[in-house]
């Protein structure tokens, strides 16, 4: 069975490096999974260890039955690649159903917010209007009914006080 040549081995080598590192640093800034770091590693590890120990490659083809190393090789890679598709597929498909109790909740949030407005609007005004005052960016003084007055002092990082106007 013939041998890879050392250009071919460096240069699969050298995609394999290349390529663990760039997913490495992927996975180390949270762009990528765990699982998804071991999946992905596999597409370049599998192949160096054929390039590399051509004997392995020839006694996996023994075992399988296969009289070429690499139908073991694209077998191998292609399996891999159904379980990173099934493992997107059931992703896509949790998205989707969060997707969907999202625009339900915020339907019904809306549906709620136009009902508590149009109450209001029926109803008449027994207190002051909603009053929102800055004096020079400094503080602010918010009265959201006839007895809540909120202030914040923003120089002081106070927590705001609220308590029964007079």
């Amino acid at each position: 069975m013939p041998t890879a040549s050392i250009k071919t081995i460096i240069i699969i080598t050298l995609f394999a490096s290349g390529y663990m590192f760039f997913i490495i640093r992927k996975t180390a800034r949270g762009q990528l999974d765990l699982y998804d770091l071991f999946m992905l590693s596999a597409v370049a590890i599998i192949p160096s260890a054929f390039a590399i120990f051509p004997q392995f490659a020839n006694f996996l083809a023994v075992i399988t039955g296969v009289l070429f190393p690499f139908v073991v090789l694209f077998g191998a890679l292609l399996a891999i690649l159904f379980v990173f598709i099934h493992r997107l597929t059931v992703k896509i498909h949790i998205l989707e159903s969060d997707n969907r109790l999202f625009l339900q909740e915020l339907s019904l949030l809306k549906q709620t917010v136009e009902y508590v407005d149009d109450k209001k609007s029926r109803a008449p005004q027994t207190g002051p209007p909603i009053v929102e005052y800055v004096d020079n960016k400094k503080n602010r003084v918010t009265q959201t009914g006839p007895a809540i007055v909120e202030y914040v002092d923003n120089k002081k990082n106070q927590a705001p006080q609220t308590g029964p106007t007079t």
